[in-house]
């Protein structure tokens, strides 16, 4: 999510995330001088492809001042811990982005947002194959195993037998380059 649209949250989708997330985190304003409480509760992930890096805000500007950058950046090394994946501000391994989410979700739920670059240009570049999928868990998953959860879940009880009318019947058809 990297185009930051006309207004903030003017994309359908990125109302849709924003709307998700405030439910699961509500709001907490960070601002330069007040940092996200320790006891926050939860951790934000962003998969994106391609690099092998772990990012940690602030993406729009590696020079802004960000309230828990020790906290943020001591995160984002354990999570680079066992994939040698380059671990930094994106302004300071990659490049400057604006209307990145992790930077928001920071920003305005007080949430410790990340992204994971994801891959190789051998493995695919900006369009791995999804056979690859169980490869990248394998460098992802243990790192993000140990991260904060939110402490309430809102998942939907699970019925025994989905209802006729939630049923989804779908054709896949898959074709080698």
């Amino acid at each position: 999510m990297l185009y930051k649209g006309s207004a903030p949250a003017s994309e359908p989708e990125v109302a849709a995330l924003k709307k998700l997330l405030e439910g699961l985190y509500g709001t907490y304003s960070v601002e330069t001088s007040t940092p996200a409480p320790k006891d926050r509760n939860g951790t934000y992930i962003h998969l994106h492809s391609y690099s092998n890096l772990v990012l940690y805000p602030y993406g729009f500007d590696n020079s802004a001042k960000v309230p828990n950058s020790d906290a943020l950046r001591a995160g984002a090394f354990r999570q680079s811990h066992g994939n040698d994946y380059a671990t930094g501000a994106p302004g300071d391994v990659l490049y400057n982005a604006s209307g990145g989410d992790f930077d928001w979700v920071y920003r305005k739920l007080g949430v410790p947002g990340y992204v994971y670059e994801i891959g190789t240009g051998e493995e695919g570049g900006f369009f791995p194959g999804f056979q690859r999928a169980d490869n990248y868990w394998k460098k992802v998953g243990p790192a993000s195993a140990s991260l904060p959860r939110p402490r309430t879940s809102r998942t939907p009880p699970r019925s025994a037998e989905p209802s006729p009318s939630s049923r989804l019947n779908v054709r896949t058809t898959v074709r080698s380059p």
